[in-house]
């Protein structure tokens, strides 16, 4: 059974932080950059998405004063552990954090070389808004 949980601790974000760079390596960050990040946020959540204990993935939203009725998604599942269910549970653990806060908007980026993420987006009713990156964006009412 899938267990997605809030880092609570800098333990956790570094394991959050891992599986990031481990998804997104020509994008790689320090966990400076992830403080820096979330500090400037409005608002911020760090999930990890776990499996019988073993790190399937982990997901960030946040908030930012300029688009504050977007939250900036950032969904990883580590390739190994893909189509078991853990980039759903992390997009349905941000939704519903986002819908606490009266946003019904998201923003994903998706590199334009990983046709799975952008058919998972897809599936989602998300649709491309910014082409240079690829980067998609889910609009209309949540349906969790």
């Amino acid at each position: 059974m899938l267990e997605v949980t809030a880092c609570a601790d800098e333990p956790a974000e570094l394991t959050s932080l891992e599986v990031y760079n481990t998804v997104w390596p020509h994008d790689a960050v320090t966990i400076d950059a992830v403080h820096s990040f979330r500090d400037s946020a409005q608002d911020y959540i760090d999930y990890l998405v776990r499996e019988d204990g073993v790190i399937l993935g982990s997901g960030v939203g946040a908030i930012f004063a300029y688009r504050a009725r977007r939250v900036v998604a950032l969904i990883t599942v580590l390739a190994g552990q893909r189509r078991r269910g853990a980039g759903t549970a992390l997009y349905e653990a941000i939704s519903m954090w986002a819908s606490e806060r009266g946003v019904r908007e998201l923003e994903v980026p998706v590199s334009g070389n990983d046709p799975e993420s952008l058919s998972f987006a897809q599936r989602r009713a998300f649709t491309e808004f910014r082409s240079d990156e690829c980067d998609v964006t889910h609009q209309g009412p949540r349906t969790i």
